[in-house]
């Protein structure tokens, strides 16, 4: 056990660990931050681990011995920063829940508390219309980042989208919506055949402009695909003009399929659905690059094992990213790493000035 560890153990035997005390540490700790969080992981409450992550963090920029308070950004202004740290071993980013929806209408607070305590910084929130804006600017929590999106969901596409009543107009909301700042995807858009093939024209059309819209405005688009694979990805090869960039999400394709989707720019969402014993989707990640990959859990639906038949929610990421693990044969530490990467790079938040909601 390295010092700081039995630094840990000697103070934590007088003081109860919790957010908002002040503790000393007197050593540099730099070496020591992956080993130390994984102690505090495996024997203490994992909300509390980031902020002993982060007192190491920020003693590269205070003195040997100096207090450091857990909880308290005006005495240690490092710990705003400290969910985006590339030293955080396990953070973690569900790039696509609908947590703004009356599922979680009566216990948002203590869902919320459990995807920050499972090591949840970042929640992207696709839209299903242009309504679902007011229903994600009511959300808040102080350790997480709320980011949204502006789009029509392809099962709420009938040809007659748009505040104008025309999806001729469409395009041009998306492009005023979108342009502003707290936006950080048009989505989700996409192909849905399962529900309904009545409105297949009109879903295509709308694929289209969400396109058209993410590319002149820089951000990723977000693809809803069900029984519809080949025309969606037909589609985005007729788009792809070296601008558009996005994720299939929630991929179940084949392996040319997903190998189609890499070359033409997109990166592949990996949820609950690679969890399932008789999916085989599970396979077919496999064979994917993990640097194409980033985690979602698509809450409220389709829970990963062993919560399947469950409300879904942020927190069961843990299980999708302990899947990955297994697949890849890399430690969880790694797979948080690199699929939280995948999303920085993907949004183009990797810097803490970003912008997103915290509250």
């Amino acid at each position: 056990m390295c010092k700081i560890c039995e630094n840990i153990l000697s103070f934590r035997k007088n003081t109860n660990i919790t957010c908002g005390n002040l503790y000393t540490l007197d050593k540099e700790p730099a070496e020591n931050l992956q080993s130390i969080s994984g102690f505090i992981h495996y024997n203490y409450c994992p909300f509390v681990r980031f902020r002993i992550a982060l007192c190491f963090y920020s003693q590269r920029h205070t003195k040997p011995g100096s207090l450091i308070c857990f909880d308290n950004p005006e005495k240690n202004p490092y710990l705003q920063y400290w969910k985006y740290t590339s030293l955080m071993p396990d953070a973690m980013i569900d790039t696509h829940c609908h947590i703004y929806l009356p599922q979680f209408q009566t216990d948002i607070h203590p869902v919320l508390d459990r995807a920050a305590q499972a090591g949840i910084t970042d929640i992207m929130m696709p839209a299903i219309d242009f309504g679902s804006l007011k229903q994600m600017d009511a959300l808040g929590h102080p350790h997480i980042r709320f980011h949204k999106m502006i789009g029509i969901h392809p099962c709420d596409v009938d040809g007659s989208q748009g505040d104008s009543g025309s999806q001729a107009g469409l395009e041009e909301q998306l492009l005023e919506k979108g342009s502003a700042g707290e936006i950080i995807a048009i989505g989700e858009t996409g192909l849905d055949y399962y529900w309904s093939r009545e409105h297949i024209a009109a879903q295509q059309e709308s694929l289209r402009q969400h396109c058209q819209a993410a590319k002149a405005l820089d951000k990723p688009v977000i693809l809803h695909n069900r029984d519809s694979t080949e025309d969606l990805l037909d589609i985005i090869g007729e788009q792809q003009d070296g601008r558009l960039r996005g994720i299939w999400h929630c991929f179940n394709g084949t392996p040319a399929q997903g190998r189609r989707a890499l070359d033409l720019g997109l990166y592949l969402g990996i949820g609950g659905v690679v969890t399932f014993k008789n999916a085989g989707v599970d396979r077919v990640v496999a064979d994917m690059p993990p640097d194409r990959l980033v985690l979602e859990t698509d809450a409220p639906y389709l829970a990963p094992v062993p919560m399947r038949g469950k409300r879904n929610e942020p927190s069961y990421i843990k299980f999708t990213a302990e899947k990955l693990s297994e697949l890849f044969d890399i430690s969880l530490e790694e797979t948080d790493r690199i699929t939280t990467e995948n999303a920085r790079r993907l949004f183009r938040c990797q810097d803490p000035s970003f912008t997103g909601k915290v509250m």
